[in-house]
């Protein structure tokens, strides 16, 4: 998501373009709340108050309503004020980007060669 060039591949997604890898999450609202979402995400993301290094794997929430807008930003707020600390957290407006899906190599990762994508390591809740 994001960018600035069309059709973005693993070998160009990082030439400058601020592109992010991205996970598109489609949800049956009857079944779980946004806040639920949100609250995993808080869970198992990397480390929110580090640092960004790498532009292509910052943590960013790209909203689609008005209303999970307000929920995460009301999420953040309360990450801060419990961590006391900022998240390095950007939001945005995804109606503003085009999302991309990845190359086939990558659809499905973790099915075909058993290892998580990018971190090497296997997501752990931090409780």
């Amino acid at each position: 998501m994001g960018g600035t060039g069309v059709h973005p591949t693993y070998d160009n997604y990082t030439a400058g373009n601020n592109y992010s890898e991205t996970l598109r999450l489609e949800y049956d609202s009857t079944k779980t709340s946004y806040n639920d979402l949100l609250a995993a995400y808080w869970q198992y993301a990397p480390d929110p108050t580090e640092p960004c290094g790498d532009p292509a794997y910052c943590l960013r929430i790209f909203t689609v309503t008005a209303e999970q807008w307000e929920e995460a930003s009301a999420s953040v707020a309360a990450f801060a004020k419990a961590s006391g600390s900022q998240p390095s957290i950007v939001l945005y407006n995804a109606s503003d980007y085009t999302f991309w899906k990845a190359e086939e190599m990558h659809q499905h990762y973790f099915q075909k060669t058993g290892q998580p994508c990018n971190t090497g390591k296997v997501l752990q809740s931090r409780r």
